[in-house]
């Protein structure tokens, strides 16, 4: 099978494992409901915005070509069950393609190309996503803070324990080295 017959025939795989339906959502509905809605399904939208909130706080938009429930669908094996944690709302009509999980993970188990190409396409959604979240986030001052941080949750949320600063962090490895440093040279 040359390249493109290969390509036409991993196209309607895909094609035919979410029904070949297009979804139509009008405005202001949900998708899904923070802590609500199952888990069930992976969705791509066609067109329009999605607004993805959490506890009502305004979190970033979902635009066409992204998946709506990426993080969802990553952070679940294909034999666990889940609800969302956070509600997704059409900001304007919006249409979308949903593969049900079962079905999706059948076709992975059949087609290793598909499934790959799938996983890249979920794990790029979820970075492109992270950094919507990072350009949201302000100390103040005027400076953005970068979620890859490791003391981003002490920011986020009020009350966690105080993470070392720097500095502290390399002095106490120091020290933890040369204690094990001294400890190897006394065994001479």
């Amino acid at each position: 099978m040359d390249s493109a017959n290969l390509e036409g025939y991993m196209s309607r795989k895909i094609v035919l494992c979410c029904d070949a339906e297009v979804i139509t959502l009008e405005k202001e509905h949900c998708y899904a409901m923070q802590g609500k809605t199952p888990i069930d399904k992976l969705s791509m939208l066609v067109s329009g915005r999605i607004r993805v909130t959490v506890d009502g706080e305004f979190l970033h938009y979902i635009f066409p070509l992204q998946f709506l429930d990426s993080p969802e669908w990553d952070s679940l094996r294909p034999t666990e069950e889940g609800i969302f944690q956070v509600t997704l709302t059409a900001e304007t009509d919006c249409r979308y393609v949903a593969w049900r999980r079962k079905k999706l993970y059948l076709l992975f188990a059949k087609h290793r190309f598909i499934s790959r190409l799938f996983s890249i396409l979920i794990g790029s959604d979820i970075a492109d996503k992270l950094y919507a979240l990072n350009d949201r986030v302000h100390v103040g001052k005027g400076l953005r803070y970068d979620i890859r941080l490791p003391n981003f949750y002490q920011v986020a949320v009020p009350g966690t324990p105080k993470v070392q600063p720097a500095e502290q962090l390399v002095s106490n490895s120091r020290q933890k080295f040369t204690n094990i440093a001294n400890c190897d040279s006394s065994k001479k």
